[in-house]
């Protein structure tokens, strides 16, 4: 909805293929919401804890541990406040450095000036 017809219509009498259209036209007027795509399911799989946690706990042994997961057992079942804390504002630097980071491979050359 966000690619105006016209413009394809003028790829398509310019002798574009579908396939032209789609990568040349197309792709580009959804970057927006492509990066938002992958930077919400970025951050979505990184705090994956409840259906692990509630399946396995973690386990056997920490073999389908996340992030979230270890972050919950120090900070509140072994009681380790401090590495728990430490370890939350290590993954929210994480999340912050991937989001920057998809948004700078998804900068189209308009954006860049």
């Amino acid at each position: 909805m966000t690619v105006p017809r016209d413009i394809e219509e003028a790829a398509r009498v310019d002798g574009a293929n579908w396939f032209q259209t789609y990568w040349h036209i197309v792709i580009p007027y959804l970057y927006p919401a492509i990066a938002a795509v992958i930077v919400i399911d970025v951050i979505s799989s990184m705090k994956q804890m409840e259906l692990i946690f509630l399946s396995t706990g973690g386990g056997p042994g920490r073999l389908t541990q996340f992030v979230s997961v270890y972050l919950y057992q120090k900070a509140f079942v072994s009681g380790e406040y401090g590495y728990g804390n430490a370890l939350s504002v290590l993954f929210v630097i994480v999340a912050v450095g991937l989001t920057l980071l998809v948004q700078r491979i998804m900068r189209t050359d308009a954006d860049r000036g």
